[in-house]
C-alpha cells in the first residue's frame, strides 16, 4: 500500500473516531461547558500561502485538555509546541492553486484549518521577437516553461497560431502581405489565471513595390545575392568570362520593378539598375513617377535635376531614365571627390549624325536606306570654320614638304591627317571612264591649340538610270545605285586636361561630378565602361546617340601625352531606339 492511500486511511479513521468521540456517552466527569464550547483557533480565515511555502503559527486556547492536529495533505505538516499549532507548508512546484485541511480536535469538539497554496508562477522563456518576409510561411520556435499549463493567443486574424505544450512549441503561420506597408501583431502567453507571462512581437513585411538596391557600395557578388535571395530574388544571370564579365541580374517580386542588374567591378559592387516591369515607362512618369520620386527622397536622395538625384551620405547616384525603350532607374555609387574643374556646358559639337539601314531582300539583294541625314563635309568645314579650327588636309608622300620624312613619321602624318575615298559616278558598266570618279572625304581632322577634332563619315547612296554607257549597250537605262556623297557617323575631340573629366581613386578612374552634371542636363545617362574601365560610355535615348570618352594617350597628340578623347557616334545598322 502506498503512502497515500495510508494518509488518506489514517484520515478516515482519525474522522470517525473524532465524530465517534462527540456521541459516546462520557466516562468520566463532564466538564464545564464554557470549556468545550470556548476551544479557539487565532485563525478562522483560509491561511494564504506563498508558492514558495511558508511556516504558519497557530494558537489554541480555551481548552483544558490537550488537542491534537492533523493534515489531510502530506505537504502540510504540523508541529505541536504547548499552546501553538506551527504549520509547515512545502513549496507548490506546480503552476497549479492547491488547497487542503488542517483538523484541530480537544475534547470531542474538531475545527477545521483551510490551507490555500498559490501556484507557481509560470516561468517561460522564449525569443521576443519574429520577422516574416513578403509571403509568410511558417515558423515554428520552441519555449521553456516550468509546466504545460499555459495558453497561447494572438491579436490578429492574419497570425495564426498553434501550441503544443507538452512539447513546449508554438507553431506560427502568417499569409502573404499583400499590402505596401510593414504589419505586426502580438503573441501573448498566459498562465491558467489568464495572467500575461510572456508576448512576442511578430513582424512582417510589406511588399516588394518601390525598393533600393544593395545599399552598401563595395559589396561583393555572395552578399548581394544573399541580399536579393532573402527578399525572393532569382538569379537570371552572372559573368560568364567570355562576354559578360561584370553583370549580375536578377528577377524580382515587385510589382514595378521587375529586374535589377548590378555592375560588380574588381570583385565590388560599383553600380545597379532597376528596369521596369514588362519596360513599362508610364511607371515613372505621372503619379507613380511622383511616387518614385517620394520613395528616393524619402531615403536620403535630394534632387540635382528633373532626372537626376544624389545622396551625399552614402555618394550615389540616381538617373531617371523615361525615354529609351528600357525605362530604368540607375543607383551608381561613387568615391568622395574634392571639387573639380568643369566646363561651361557639355563638350558635344554637331549632333546631326546618319544613319543607314540595309534591308536583305528576299532574292538575297540589299537595300541600303538612309533613315536619318547627317552633316555632310561641306557643312563640317563652315562649321569649323566658325569655331576657328584649321583644316589638316590629306597627307601626301610625295609633296616636297614630306620628302625627307622616315617610315614612322609618315605613319604618324597619316593618322593626324584628313583622308578620302575615290568611287565610280555609276555602278554595273564594264567599263568606267575616269570622268565619272569622284572622289569624297571619309575622315577629316581640324586643329586648334593643339586639340584635335576627326569626323568618321559614311557612304550614303542614291538611285538613278544608266545613261553613262551607249545606248547600246545591255545597262543603259536601267536602275542603278551609286555613292551620292558621305555623312557624319562619328566625331572625336581630343582634350589635354583628363580633370576635366574623371578623377582617380585607388587606382581606378571615375567620372566626376560636375561632368555627370552636364551630362545629365543634355539627357545622356550611364550605359557602361571598356578599355579596362579607362572608358565610359553614356547614351542619350532621345537623341539617339552614344557619347564615350576614354582617358588615355592619343595618335592625335603629337607628344603623346596623356589625354581624354570624346567619342559621339551612331552604328550602323543598329536601330538605337530598340535599346
Amino acid at each position: 500500500m502506498n503512502t497515500n492511500n495510508r494518509n488518506k486511511i489514517k484520515a478516515w479513521g482519525l474522522s470517525i473516531f473524532l465524530l465517534g468521540s462527540v456521541f459516546m456517552p462520557a466516562c468520566t466527569k463532564q466538564q464545564p461547558e464554557q470549556t468545550l464550547s470556548g476551544f479557539t483557533l487565532s485563525e478562522t480565515k483560509p491561511i494564504e500561502v506563498p508558492y514558495s511555502g511558508s511556516e504558519v503559527s497557530v494558537s489554541v486556547s480555551g481548552t483544558l485538555r490537550g488537542w491534537t492536529a492533523f493534515p489531510m495533505k502530506e505537504w502540510v505538516r504540523v508541529a505541536k509546541e504547548g499552546d501553538r499549532l506551527t504549520l509547515r507548508v512545502s513549496a507548490n512546484e506546480s503552476a497549479r492553486p492547491r488547497t487542503t485541511e488542517v483538523k484541530v480536535s480537544s475534547g470531542g469538539v474538531v475545527k477545521v484549518l483551510e490551507v490555500r497554496q498559490e501556484g507557481k508562477p509560470l516561468e517561460f522563456t522564449s525569443q521576443k521577437d519574429i520577422q516574416f518576409g513578403q509571403f509568410g510561411g511558417n515558423k515554428k520556435f520552441f519555449v521553456n516553461a516550468s509546466s504545460p499549463d499555459w495558453t497561447v493567443t494572438a491579436s490578429d486574424s492574419w497570425l495564426k497560431v498553434t501550441p503544443n505544450t507538452e512539447r513546449g512549441e508554438i507553431l506560427i503561420h502568417t499569409e502573404e502581405n499583400t499590402a505596401r506597408t510593414a504589419r505586426s501583431a502580438k503573441i501573448e502567453v498566459k498562465d491558467l489565471s489568464g495572467k500575461v507571462v510572456h508576448s512576442v512581437e511578430v513582424h512582417q513585411k510589406e511588399i516588394l513595390y518601390y525598393f533600393l538596391p544593395y545599399p552598401h557600395a563595395g559589396a561583393s557578388a555572395e552578399v548581394i545575392r544573399l541580399f536579393e535571395t532573402e527578399r525572393y530574388s532569382r538569379l537570371l544571370n552572372q559573368p560568364d568570362m567570355m562576354v559578360n564579365f561584370s553583370q549580375w541580374a536578377y528577377e524580382t517580386v515587385s510589382p514595378i520593378f521587375n529586374y535589377i542588374m548590378y555592375s560588380i567591378r574588381n570583385g565590388k559592387f560599383v553600380s545597379a539598375t532597376l528596369y521596369t516591369t514588362n519596360r513599362d515607362a508610364s511607371l515613372l512618369k505621372g503619379e507613380k513617377g511622383a511616387e518614385v520620386i517620394d520613395f528616393l527622397r524619402q531615403n536620403g536622395y535630394e534632387k540635382q535635376l528633373d532626372v537626376l538625384y544624389y545622396n551625399s551620405e552614402t555618394n550615389c547616384e540616381v538617373n531617371i531614365v523615361t525615354t529609351s525603350r528600357n525605362p530604368n532607374i540607375t543607383f551608381s555609387y561613387y568615391p568622395e571627390q574634392k571639387p573639380m574643374p568643369s566646363f561651361d556646358r557639355l563638350p558635344i559639337g554637331l549632333t546631326k549624325f546618319c544613319r543607314v539601314k540595309k534591308v536583305t531582300l528576299p532574292d538575297g539583294e540589299v537595300e541600303i536606306h538612309t533613315i536619318q541625314e547627317g552633316e555632310t563635309e561641306h557643312t563640317i568645314f563652315e562649321h569649323e570654320a566658325k569655331l576657328g579650327w584649321t583644316f589638316i588636309p590629306p597627307y601626301d608622300p610625295y609633296a616636297p614638304e614630306n620628302a625627307e620624312d622616315d617610315p614612322e613619321t609618315r605613319d604618324r602624318k597619316r593618322d593626324q591627317s584628313s583622308r578620302k575615298i575615290r568611287v565610280p559616278l555609276f555602278f554595273g558598266a564594264k567599263q568606267s571612264n575616269p570622268d565619272h570618279w569622284r572622289e569624297f572625304y571619309n575622315y577629316m581632322v581640324f586643329e586648334k591649340d593643339g586639340q584635335y577634332k576627326a569626323y568618321e563619315l559614311g557612304r550614303v547612296y542614291e538611285d538613278y538610270i544608266n545613261d553613262y554607257v551607249d545606248p547600246s549597250h545591255p545597262f543603259y537605262g536601267q536602275k542603278s545605285r551609286r555613292v551620292s556623297g558621305t555623312q557624319m557617323e562619328v566625331a572625336r575631340q581630343t582634350f589635354k586636361n583628363p580633370l576635366m573629366f574623371m578623377y582617380e581613386h585607388d587606382g581606378y578612374l571615375y567620372v566626376t561630378k560636375e561632368f555627370r552634371k552636364l551630362l545629365a542636363e543634355e539627357g545622356f545617362f550611364f550605359d557602361s565602361t571598356f578599355d579596362r574601365d579607362r572608358g565610359f560610355i553614356y547614351y542619350n535615348p532621345e537623341r539617339k546617340i552614344e557619347l564615350m570618352f576614354r582617358f588615355g594617350k592619343t595618335i592625335y597628340d603629337g607628344d603623346d601625352k596623356p589625354g581624354v578623347v570624346i567619342m559621339q557616334l551612331v552604328p550602323r545598322d543598329i536601330d538605337l531606339g530598340n535599346r
